[in-house]
């Protein structure tokens, strides 16, 4: 397994202290977790015992000899999860286990005090501090935004109080007032930009260099969808746990970036027995479909993706701009 590092170490100290305030409320999967836990305290020693001084294993590897204890979880039509793995899930969440390596969706499990380096600062924060990281993180992320993207963004849900957090960054000097012109004038509401990225604006008119890019369903960009909204006038939902009869786009629709702008989205699916990225459809946002520059990047885009899956072909169904279908024909991937 390659060992991954999702999270920049750096902010383990902001994670940490959720992790510790985990199920600590009186909300339904509060309470729910809660009991589960307790119901389960054997398997939870077990679990631990089991992952003690040992190298990081897979919940079935760790399932073999760590045997099941207390009540059974009822069944779910949302997971498959064994006691262990669901156990597993609790700990992580609470901060006791983490997750040392990847291999494919197989997740390697160790100790958190086992995988941490000894050099990790583990020192509590206040909440007052947490909010100050967090809030910057956010804003930093997002480049411009308002108290509600600020809020929604980074931890989303897990910290509030913003107001109060903004005021005193903003006193200090370390967030600034800004105004969001658009086509028919100043956008509506409170703006702030972080003061180490004022410079940047600068450089966007001659250091920046734009690229086409397929976006997750999961991406940062439009996870706040009525930031996408204001923001690029795109309307975008996730259609992954919709019936097929109620989907308009397809089942993992990913929006095509091109530079600045969101342009149209595609719906892909990868054969892998045939070794083929099948892209059903590709629809182009209004005002898009007759620019025929976003052909090429897109096309290249889609190759790409190709070989990152391992596919040797890319086949295009029949739905496509009409301007943009010259360029995007099925055909054999080459070589990066």
């Amino acid at each position: 397994p390659v060992p991954q590092g999702p999270l920049p170490i750096a902010l383990f100290q902001i994670h940490r202290s959720q992790m510790m305030a985990a199920y600590s409320g009186e909300g339904k999967w509060d309470v729910r977790g809660r009991r589960w836990i307790t119901e389960h305290a054997g398997l939870r020693k077990q679990v631990l015992e089991g992952l003690r001084n040992k190298p990081p294993m897979t919940s079935d590897q760790l399932a073999e000899f760590t045997p099941a204890a207390g009540p059974k979880r009822p069944a779910s039509v949302w997971t498959t999860r064994n006691d262990v793995a669901w156990m597993l899930h609790h700990l992580w969440a609470s901060g006791e286990v983490a997750v040392a390596a990847r291999e494919g969706l197989r997740r390697y499990w160790t100790l958190m005090e086992q995988w941490m380096p000894q050099w990790t600062n583990q020192e509590l924060l206040s909440r007052t501090e947490i909010l100050r990281r967090a809030a910057q993180i956010s804003l930093k992320a997002l480049g411009v935004g308002t108290r509600t993207h600020i809020r929604n963004h980074f931890v989303r849900g897990h910290y509030g109080g913003v107001d109060h957090t903004l005021r005193d960054l903003q006193m200090d000097g370390l967030i600034i007032r800004a105004q969001v012109v658009g086509e028919y004038g100043p956008w509506h509401g409170e703006w702030y930009i972080h003061r180490d990225d004022v410079p940047l604006l600068h450089h966007l008119e001659s250091g920046w260099s734009p690229r086409t890019v397929l976006l997750s369903p999961f991406d940062n960009l439009i996870c706040d969808r009525a930031r996408t909204l204001t923001m690029w006038g795109f309307d975008y939902t996730s259609e992954i746990y919709l019936p097929k009869s109620s989907r308009k786009y397809g089942y993992y629709v990913m929006p095509i970036l091109h530079g600045d702008n969101i342009v149209g989205r595609i719906d892909p699916r990868m054969d892998r027995k045939t070794r083929t990225l099948i892209v059903n459809a590709v629809y182009a946002e209004e005002g898009a479909g007759c620019n025929v520059s976003i052909v090429g990047p897109l096309s290249r885009t889609v190759d790409d993706l190709a070989r990152f899956l391992g596919a040797s072909h890319v086949r295009y169904g029949r739905r496509k701009p009409a301007a943009w279908r010259a360029g995007l024909r099925s055909h054999r991937v080459s070589e990066a």
